[in-house]
């Protein structure tokens, strides 16, 4: 974000649905095969684990692609305010260089006669 203009993607946050939906459902897995829950909140006994993997991987997401928006927005506004430091550099470069060319052709023709 602050040292290169490499920015989260926003649409990533399928991939997070897809990972996470695997994690719980190897949760329910391992839950169902040891017989106790490895989480104290998941103990796939009743609707409520369900619900409350269902909120988590929706969290998950949420924040996700809240930080990508705002990875965004924050690459952008550095980076923009970059570009116009770089634009004002660049501008007193070509400056000077076309005043040095001025002299040097002055010299040149000087030398000349």
């Amino acid at each position: 974000m602050c040292l290169n203009k490499t920015k989260l993607i926003k649409s990533h946050y399928k991939l997070v649905v897809v990972i996470a939906s695997i994690y719980i459902f190897v949760n329910y897995l391992s839950t169902k095969r040891r017989g106790r829950p490895l989480y104290w909140f998941l103990t796939w006994d009743d609707w409520k684990s369900p619900v409350i993997a269902l909120v988590l991987i929706g969290s998950a997401s949420f924040i996700f692609y809240s930080l990508a928006f705002l990875d965004e927005k924050l690459t952008e506004m550095i980076h923009g305010q970059f570009k116009e430091y770089k634009e004002i550099v660049d501008t007193k470069r070509h400056e000077k260089f076309s005043k040095d060319d001025k002299e040097n052709e002055k010299i040149l023709e000087f030398a000349q006669t």
